[in-house]
């Protein structure tokens, strides 16, 4: 809602210039009297505009908090508990708001009484009690909306929670769990959740287990192959070298061989052999 104290201020001031032209302004200490309620008006009311603003703000922290129930991974009472607290700081505001406003028509009647109905303070002191009480209604029913919509968050998890567990569960039939207290349900799959839970935690300490060898197989794996990599050029001179002896081997094997050849063949060793067999019979 837009401000418009300056404008109310113009117009007492044009009201009072008025009454002064026609001659019914009345005595100066009426008229000093008159000024300072209005004063007394003004800054009671801007500074329950400011008040207002501010409940406004918290209204908006509030709905923002409320929708983390839907969104928010964390647990609902940690959720719950800063949502409390901001709304217990809406609800001390506005209350404190309202006390502020009684006071106002309190004092909006006694300015009537003591000057008229129809004084441009009185009119004045009327018209912005009305606005903030406009304004202050605006934020309450935000607030509602706000806690409606926060309840209905946490009906939308409790029953996102009841799928989870296998539970169906329907607005009708949550309404009843939530005035009578009775959670059974829950209760009742709560053994076979905690077994559920229990074999998932021995397949996750399994899985653990079987990464943790993998990744020591992996390691191994890397150290030999850098072992292969170093080691590369050696095995390859290693590999060069029975090569070449093995060619070399063969070659001397055939020179052997040519050489017997040529040893059966020799003309002098064919002569002597006679001689050599008549030399063992003489000494005999």
């Amino acid at each position: 809602m837009r401000d418009r104290l300056c404008e109310l201020r113009r117009i007492s001031s044009e009201a009072s210039d008025r009454e002064e032209a026609f001659g019914c302004r009345g005595d100066d200490e009426s008229q000093v009297h008159r000024d300072q309620d209005l004063e007394k008006v003004f800054k009671e009311v801007q500074s329950m505009r400011q008040e207002i603003a501010a409940l406004r703000m918290d209204v908006k922290r509030l709905a923002k908090q409320s929708g983390r129930f839907l969104t928010s991974v964390r647990r609902i009472s940690s959720i719950k508990r800063g949502s409390n607290a901001i709304a217990q700081d809406v609800r001390v505001r506005a209350e404190g708001l309202r006390r502020r406003l009684r006071r106002l028509r309190s004092l909006t009647a006694e300015l009537e009484e003591q000057h008229g109905a129809e004084r441009a303070v009185v009119r004045i002191a009327r018209a912005q009690y009305v606005s903030i009480a406009g304004g202050l209604r605006d934020a309450v029913l935000e607030c509602d909306r706000a806690e409606a919509a926060q309840r209905d968050n946490c009906k939308r998890r409790i029953q996102r929670q009841a799928g989870i567990l296998g539970r169906s569960l329907s607005n009708r039939q949550l309404d009843e769990m939530i005035e009578t207290g009775r959670w059974n349900m829950f209760a009742q799959g709560l053994g076979m959740s905690r077994s559920t839970l229990s074999r998932m935690e021995e397949r996750r300490q399994e899985l653990l287990a079987l990464e943790t060898c993998v990744r020591d197989v992996h390691e191994l794996f890397q150290l030999v192959a850098q072992l292969v990599e170093e080691q590369g050029g050696t095995l390859d001179s290693i590999e060069a070298n029975v090569l070449a002896t093995c060619d070399y081997l063969g070659s001397g094997n055939t020179g052997i061989k040519r050489a017997v050849r040529y040893k059966r063949k020799n003309p002098w060793r064919r002569m002597f052999r006679p001689c050599s067999s008549f030399h063992g019979c003489m000494n005999q």
